[in-house]
């Protein structure tokens, strides 16, 4: 989508994003979360390493709808995701209790911070990550693989 443009020339969403403090730290760095609102879903965004904390419903909504999506990839920043030299569990926003890490649908190769209950915390450039292992068809793969597990099982 172009810088100033209203609507993504793609799929037609409307460009929207506004930001408000919120008042929590992040679980990376500890820098201060404010909440974003990307097309129609919010989330909370660090001011300083650009980390994302999705809300279990919200971060579905992004896996499901094609719109939300297209609000994500709106966004400025498109850097590949740091691949990370040390492994660190991450505290959850909302309840403090270490996330579990997880390679979002087993094959994308995109590791995510996940509080089963609350949501997901995702470090820079990984939420577009996701989002283009989606539309490029990720989902379906990963449903394809599952299938001939269980028949490779059964």
């Amino acid at each position: 989508m172009f810088e100033d443009a209203t609507f993504c020339e793609q799929c037609g969403a409307q460009r929207s994003r506004s930001e408000t403090p919120a008042g929590a730290a992040c679980p990376a760095c500890r820098g201060a979360l404010q909440s974003v609102v990307l097309g129609r879903t919010t989330m909370l965004e660090c001011v300083s390493c650009d980390g994302l904390w999705v809300e279990a419903r919200a971060f579905e909504q992004i896996c499901a709808d094609r719109e939300v999506q297209a609000a994500v990839l709106q966004r400025g920043n498109h850097r590949p995701p740091a691949i990370e030299k040390r492994v660190s569990y991450r505290p959850c926003v909302r309840c403090g209790t270490m996330m579990n890490r997880v390679n979002f649908a087993r094959l994308s190769g995109t590791i995510l911070d996940v509080c089963r209950g609350h949501g997901t915390f995702l470090d820079q450039g990984e939420l577009q990550a996701i989002v283009g292992f989606i539309q490029d068809g990720g989902l379906e793969r990963a449903r394809q693989r599952q299938i001939e597990d269980l028949k490779r099982i059964g």
